[in-house]
């Protein structure tokens, strides 16, 4: 287990709008490790699930985490958007883009809740239309952060390379990782499902089947947690990171 400090998407806005990042340290590679979780589980207010429930997803979440990415302009109700060291985020043309450059050290860029939801008993999923860095050192993300700047827990599904990951990280580093190959075509949709007490990664194909990359026991603060999405360089990138290109993402009752 790598015990460095959390330091991937430790990005967020100060109060005059502009993107800050908590360290320049290196994002660890992942090892491939696999982790499963428990079963515990509950809901509050707009949902119920209790011990092992399924629960219910909060109609505040569903009616808010929505985005199709139509209007050409971020929807600042919802999302405070970050980018950092020449990263570029650009919700247009129903995408929203994340533009990335070789350089050294972190660079990301991408969009995170303005608020923080309860996404217990919810689905959060997204169309991943690119991923950045097939031959760069570059990840594309959905993942849930908890509410603390930097974020001191976050659970995520990730491309990176050849692989998709779904990791649960803490504050002194990875606390567990599964990995299956990552198929472009085949794992166009992504999300982020917190149900019977755990929290797991999936992918599907059409939005009608979802297959599982890994799951873990549901942290307590996923009763407040933002959701975050975008991508980044974790080193210095000798080649063209590209771009990671998203849609459709949503809060749903899965």
């Amino acid at each position: 287990m790598d015990a460095r400090p959390l330091v991937p998407l430790i990005l967020w806005a100060n109060a005059a709008g502009c993107a800050q990042i908590a360290t320049a340290d290196e994002w660890p590679v992942p090892p491939a490790a696999s982790s499963s979780g428990g079963s515990s589980g509950s809901s509050q207010s707009g949902g119920s699930g209790g011990s092992g429930g399924a629960g219910t997803c909060n109609q505040t979440t569903i009616d808010r985490v929505h985005d199709d990415f139509e209007d050409d302009n971020a929807n600042l109700e919802l999302w405070n958007p970050y980018a950092v060291k020449g990263a570029t985020v650009d919700p247009s043309d129903g995408v929203l883009t994340v533009g990335l450059v070789a350089t050294a050290g972190l660079a990301y860029a991408g969009f995170k809740t303005l608020d923080p939801y309860d996404v217990r008993g919810c689905a959060v999923e997204l169309a991943v239309l690119s991923v950045a860095g097939a031959t760069a050192p570059a990840e594309t993300y959905l993942a849930f952060d908890a509410q603390t700047e930097p974020p001191t827990e976050r659970v995520m599904i990730k491309a990176q390379g050849s692989v998709l990951y779904f990791q649960h990280w803490g504050r002194n580093g990875m606390l567990s990782t599964d990995e299956i190959e990552y198929e472009p075509k085949k794992h166009r949709l992504w999300r982020l499902v917190v149900v019977f007490g755990q929290v797991a990664g999936q992918w599907s194909e059409d939005g009608s089947a979802w297959i599982g990359v890994g799951s873990i026991e549901a942290p307590p603060y996923l009763a407040s947690a933002y959701v975050n999405l975008g991508a980044g360089t974790f080193r210095e990138a000798a080649s063209d990171p590209g771009t990671a290109r998203f849609d459709d993402v949503r809060a749903t009752q899965p």
